[in-house]
């Protein structure tokens, strides 16, 4: 998550994004897959991110990959 928001601020940053809509999407990434984090920002974009991460585990495609990083007992 650290380096994804590391990633996106950069991106952004080349992209001249607006720099309070920056900072507020890079927090989001930072705490994307950490629930707690996610609720206490109390920000409907935060909580999104974070089921849209999540769901995205249930495609095949998906399937695959969590797979080949976590070996076959992730689908088990």
């Amino acid at each position: 998550m650290q380096e994804g928001a590391k990633l996106a601020a950069d991106i952004l940053d080349r992209l001249a994004c607006d720099s309070a809509k920056c900072d507020r999407i890079v927090a989001i990434i930072a705490v994307h897959d950490e629930p707690e984090a996610v609720i206490a920002m109390q920000d409907i974009n935060a909580v999104l991110v974070m089921e849209a991460d999540r769901l995205d585990r249930y495609g095949p495609e998906s399937i695959r990959r969590y797979q080949a990083m976590f070996g076959d007992a992730y689908a088990a």
